[in-house]
C-alpha cells in the first residue's frame, strides 16, 4: 500500500508496484493521469477537491474494485457516468459530497453503474435495483438522466482546468459536534486495537457513532429487513 497523505499524486514513477494508494488530504481536483497500472485495485481520495472524473480510466485502471471519494467536491449525478467504464469498481464512497444529496441520487448511481455491490458502506439490495430500474424507465426518469448528462463536468484527459473549476467548494471537514465524537471515542478506548479501528473508521471517511456508519473496522452494513440481499 502506498500513502501519500498531504502529497501530490506522483503517478509516473509508480511502476505497477501497489494495489493500494491513498491519496487523501491533498488539494487533487481532478481524478485522472494514472498511468497502466494493472495491479491498482483500491484508490483512497478522501478530502480533496475532486469535481471532475476523467473518461476511459479503464484504460489504465481497469481491476480497481474500490474507489473512496468521502468528503470531496462532486455535485452532479452525471459528475459520475464515467465511473461506469470501470468494469470491476464494485465499492464506492461518495459520502460528503454535495451530489448525494440530489434527488434520486443512489437510484442513479445504481442504475449507471451496474456492477456495484455496496455504494457508501451500505450494500446494495435487490429491492434497490428493481425500484433504479422501474424509475429510469418511465418519462421522468429518462428526464434525469438527460439533464444528468447536461451538468455533467466530466472531461478528456489533459483539458485545461475551466474557471468553475476554480471555484469548485472547498469539502467541508468534521463539526464541532464531530470532533468532540471523535475525541470522546478515542479517550473511551481501551485498547490499542480499538485505537486503530477508530484511525481506519476515519480513514474511510466515517465520525463514531455517525448514522448509518460502517463498523469501526471498516466492514460494510448490513441492514436487516425482509428484502433480499445480494451475496
Amino acid at each position: 500500500m502506498l500513502l501519500c497523505n498531504g502529497c501530490k499524486m506522483q503517478l509516473s514513477i509508480w511502476q505497477d508496484q501497489f494495489d493500494t494508494v491513498d491519496f487523501s488530504d491533498n488539494d487533487i481536483r481532478k481524478l485522472e493521469g494514472f498511468p497502466y497500472l494493472r495491479r491498482l485495485k483500491t484508490i483512497i481520495v478522501n478530502n480533496n477537491r475532486i469535481c471532475r472524473i476523467a473518461t476511459n480510466l479503464e484504460e489504465s485502471i481497469p481491476n480497481l474494485e474500490w474507489l473512496v471519494l468521502t468528503n470531496n467536491a462532486l455535485e452532479e449525478l452525471g459528475d459520475l457516468d464515467h465511473l461506469a467504464g470501470l468494469p470491476k469498481l464494485t465499492y464506492l464512497s461518495l459520502m460528503m459530497n454535495p451530489v448525494v444529496h440530489k434527488p434520486h441520487y443512489r437510484s442513479y448511481v445504481i442504475h449507471r453503474i451496474p456492477q456495484l455491490r455496496v455504494l457508501d458502506f451500505r450494500r446494495i439490495k435487490m429491492k434497490e435495483r428493481q425500484r433504479a430500474k422501474e424509475v429510469f424507465a418511465t418519462s421522468v426518469g429518462k428526464d434525469i438522466l438527460e439533464q444528468a448528462s447536461k451538468r455533467s463536468k466530466t472531461f478528456v484527459p489533459g483539458e485545461p482546468t475551466s474557471k468553475e473549476d476554480a471555484k469548485a467548494p472547498t469539502p467541508t471537514g468534521p463539526s464541532p459536534e464531530e470532533i468532540a465524537a471523535i475525541k470522546l471515542a478515542i479517550a473511551n478506548a481501551k485498547s490499542l486495537e480499538e485505537v486503530k479501528q477508530l484511525e481506519m473508521q476515519l480513514k474511510l471517511g466515517q465520525m463514531p457513532h455517525a448514522t448509518n456508519a460502517p463498523p469501526s473496522n471498516g466492514q460494510i452494513v448490513e441492514e436487516d429487513d425482509d428484502d433480499g440481499m445480494e451475496q
